[in-house]
């Protein structure tokens, strides 16, 4: 058995390539995970069936579950294109085109690509105190993981963002390794970064899931003047060398490249981070927390021994309720605000006090032409 459902073996395929239903009902096995339960207990379209055994899903090609002129059949007959399968959006009225077991497969994935920001899976109340984020609820969030010399291994060190299949957003901090450089771009560091997505458990030698992608760094950018300003919290780009596989747990955030959204104070945001819960230790699993806005002037107000060169025209502060004890640790994860269905990254993480709740961010409004510019380049 996987996950409750039935495992696949060599009972499920006769001889004549039929497919048996558990209550004996024999069907072609062009209609085995098409979206559509065509056994009358839904048995050919089981999650453990459809996602979970590659043993199955090799033996069906991808031309059986598309006709010659590249339509989808919706459960209730509607033909759709089979571009509009696994968008992220229910096509078909009955939602067969964006069902769990048939978006898993390999020929699908690369249609989820169309939206960003898109959550599917989400806690169904406000996190006050860092609970475990569960799969999917923040898809575009990342580890990066440095090697450590002395451990011969990977070690995190920051969090980050997927804005696309190419390119992660985090903190110019995470990268005091090249302080000295004097460009705002680098490269040949083959091997020193690999950046974790589809990841929960912290440790990188853990594989989570199937839709767990370690990949390579080609690049990193910091906006203006190169390194000498890192201190200062700027924003990285990330460049990857190879592009990640979306999916339902893979998936990039938004970027309010016009400006068309505001946030205002005690506006709640999400941000996932493998920091501090309650109980003080660092958390081995991904947490998701909810955060309150605070905007520059504000914070300023309420932290007026922090210096102005960290409280910059280009920060803002969040407020957790239950004040110091809950606290996102690592640099450059991503503060996500919802609008209009979607979710918009709107702060990277920066500097932290670990003697109060102060958290301050970078918000990306202020660097938004600088990061389409880099968007545009590696598209």
């Amino acid at each position: 058995m996987l996950g409750g459902q039935p495992a696949v073996s060599s009972s499920f395929v006769n001889a004549e390539e039929k497919f048996n239903c558990s209550k004996g009902v024999s069907m072609e096995t062009s209609k085995v995970c098409d979206g559509r339960k065509d056994c009358s207990d839904g048995s050919d379209e089981t999650i453990g069936l459809c996602a979970r055994n590659d043993e199955y899903r090799k033996k069906i090609s991808v031309k059986q579950y598309r006709s010659t002129k590249e339509k989808f059949n919706c459960s209730n007959g509607v033909s759709i294109e089979t571009s509009k399968v696994c968008d992220g959006r229910k096509d078909c009225s009955d939602g067969s085109d964006e069902t769990i077991g048939l978006c898993a497969r390999n020929e699908y994935r690369n249609n989820f690509s169309t939206e960003c920001g898109k959550v599917h899976y989400t806690n169904q109340e406000k996190i006050e105190n860092g609970q475990n984020a569960i799969f999917g609820t923040a898809p575009w969030h990342v580890g990066i993981y440095r090697f450590v010399n002395n451990v011969s291994n990977y070690e995190l060190l920051c969090g980050g963002s997927l804005i696309s299949s190419h390119l992660v957003i985090s903190g110019a901090r995470c990268f005091w390794y090249h302080r000295r450089y004097t460009s705002n771009k680098i490269s040949n560091i083959d091997g020193l970064y690999k950046i974790a997505v589809g990841k929960y458990d912290r440790n990188i030698s853990i594989i989570d899931n199937n839709f767990t992608q370690i990949m390579d760094v080609a690049n990193v950018y910091v906006e203006k003047g190169g390194f000498f300003e890192y201190l200062n919290n700027k924003i990285a780009i990330v460049v990857l060398r190879n592009p990640v596989s979306f999916s339902y747990y893979v998936a990039p955030v938004c970027i309010d490249w016009n400006g068309e959204y505001n946030v205002v104070n005690d506006d709640r945001g999400k941000i996932v981070s493998w920091g501090y819960p309650n109980n003080g230790s660092i958390s081995p699993i991904a947490l998701e927390l909810s955060l309150s806005y605070v905007d520059l002037s504000t914070c300023q107000k309420m932290y007026p021994n922090v210096s102005r060169t960290v409280l910059t025209f280009d920060k803002f502060c969040t407020a957790s309720k239950l004040g110091p004890d809950v606290c996102v640790q690592y640099d450059g994860d991503g503060l996500s605000f919802f609008h209009n269905n979607s979710y918009y990254l709107t702060g990277v993480t920066g500097i932290k006090n670990p003697l109060s709740s102060l958290t301050v961010f970078t918000e990306v409004k202020h660097h938004v032409h600088w990061i389409l510019r880099l968007y545009n380049k590696h598209k």
